[in-house]
């Protein structure tokens, strides 16, 4: 589970910064990453991902769609007013963060335990 949370931690403002050419909406993206709770990439990446939820849903294999999650960043600088669109994009993750916020969604050692056992609890009736 670390190394995924941390390797999700990292790639994702790669996906942001690489992907782009326009200083302005890469340094905005950087600042937003610095004065922000560390998990603010995760946020911004489910705030892009939504913006984009139908050319997502049209991928009809995994070639397609990985292709088009890597062009969702630079689609912000195609788009006509795109610092605009990238303040939008920031404002839905701003949201999202104060919809669920992120000690609701990492649960303590002790609730993974309880969530575990729950789980484990819950699937006794299915065992063979």
């Amino acid at each position: 589970d670390d190394v995924v949370s941390k390797t999700m931690a990292t790639w994702i403002p790669t996906w942001f910064v690489s992907s782009l050419k326009d200083f302005k909406i890469t340094s905005r993206i950087l600042d937003v990453f610095m004065v922000s709770h560390c998990t603010m990439p995760i946020y911004l990446a489910v705030a892009l991902t939504c913006r984009n939820r139908e050319r997502l849903l049209a991928a009809t294999d995994p070639a397609t769609l990985q292709r088009v999650m890597r062009q969702l960043p630079r689609r912000l600088e195609r788009e006509h007013a795109c610092m605009e669109a990238l303040e939008q994009v920031i404002e839905a993750a701003l949201e999202f963060i104060r919809l669920y916020p992120p000690h609701a969604l990492v649960p303590s050692p002790t609730s993974t335990h309880l969530t575990s056992r729950m789980l484990t609890d819950s699937m006794q009736p299915y065992a063979m």
